[in-house]
């Protein structure tokens, strides 16, 4: 999917930062660049936004079964809302057709060498500095879905997370990494993408607590959104539930540097970096988590923990409109 949306012109797909490899990829594809699936993948950008993270969405609920790319089971539901209109059989047909005349698994199996040598230098540099036991001391209970890494070799220095339910097993979060290497062909694995890991699992807690106290914190999470909008649509959150879920796993991801004695001088930059995407409240919400850390005995896990955070957004909405009903009325 990154080298058909690549092959398709689309620039998130066609940075040029993973050296030989993706030289490689415009080697491959160029043969096919008058397929049908190439204007196919041109046109649903045009007319439904297909791009970033939507192409990914299709990858990751894919499986080739019998010379063809279907939909794993019961997986439309979890696609990206920007597929809802494209004709899914003609695409899955036109990729699959692709696939099998740019000879892709040929290509694949030619470079599993450089696949291994990669994550083996991901998982080396990245993966043994991040501590996945701090989650569950910290929610007080296991993980309701599971959390996979994938490097997105053609994706250029973009990042997405993904979900899916697979069939039989418990929704996955899945992190696509980008791959970026430097003159000499060496992988560019530096703090940041540490940073993104410990940001994307705190989703696989708090979205499903969210979720199940919807009710209480629709009403703040509504007059939030209302006053950052701007802000808020230029990072792509564009309704109020994400607009919390972002808050909390923001704010927890800065608990967790706290708690691994990250440099102050990081802990501020973090948090500074929050105030200037307009999460005005962060240090106090961050405030607010450090509450629920030291009263364990009476939050022994983060959904006892919820009523206190809906109040507490409850109030920062009432002091927005407050604020605005002040000005008003002078």
């Amino acid at each position: 999917m990154s080298a058909l949306a690549r092959t398709a012109g689309y620039e998130e797909y066609a940075m040029n930062l993973g050296g030989s490899y993706t030289a490689d990829i415009d080697s491959c594809m160029g043969p096919c660049r008058t397929h049908p699936a190439v204007a196919f993948m041109q046109e649903i950008r045009r007319t439904n936004g297909i791009s970033y993270d939507a192409v990914m969405s299709m990858a990751l609920l894919l499986k080739y079964c019998d010379g063809r790319f279907v939909l794993m089971p019961q997986q439309e539901t979890m696609l990206d809302k920007r597929w809802a209109t494209v004709d899914k059989e003609r695409f899955l047909a036109l990729l699959s057709d692709f696939h099998a005349r740019s000879r892709f698994r040929d290509f694949f199996v030619a470079h599993e060498p450089l696949y291994a040598a990669r994550i083996a230098a991901f998982r080396e540099s990245i993966m043994t500095g991040f501590d996945q036991t701090w989650y569950a001391d910290f929610y007080g209970t296991e993980a309701q879905e599971t959390f996979t890494v994938v490097i997105g070799f053609c994706n250029g220095g973009q990042n997405y997370g993904i979900r899916r339910h697979p069939e039989g097993g418990p929704e996955e979060a899945v992190s696509v990494i980008g791959y970026v290497v430097d003159s000499n062909g060496v992988p560019q694995y530096d703090g940041s993408y540490l940073a993104l890991l410990i940001h994307e699992f705190n989703h696989s807690f708090v979205n499903p607590l969210l979720t199940d106290h919807a009710a209480l914190l629709e009403r703040s999470g509504k007059i939030l959104l209302a006053t950052t909008r701007y802000a808020m649509a230029v990072q792509a959150y564009g309704n109020w539930q994400t607009l919390l879920n972002e808050s909390l796993v923001r704010a927890a991801t800065i608990c967790y540097m706290q708690a691994h004695d990250y440099p102050l001088r990081t802990v501020k930059a973090m948090l500074v970096e929050e105030l200037s995407r307009n999460f005005y409240w962060m240090p106090e919400l961050v405030g607010l988590l450090h509450e629920y850390e030291r009263e364990r005995s009476a939050y022994p896990t983060f959904a006892s923990f919820c009523p206190r955070i809906a109040a507490f957004f409850d109030g920062v909405a009432e002091t927005q409109v407050n604020r605005i009903e002040a000005v008003l009325q002078q």
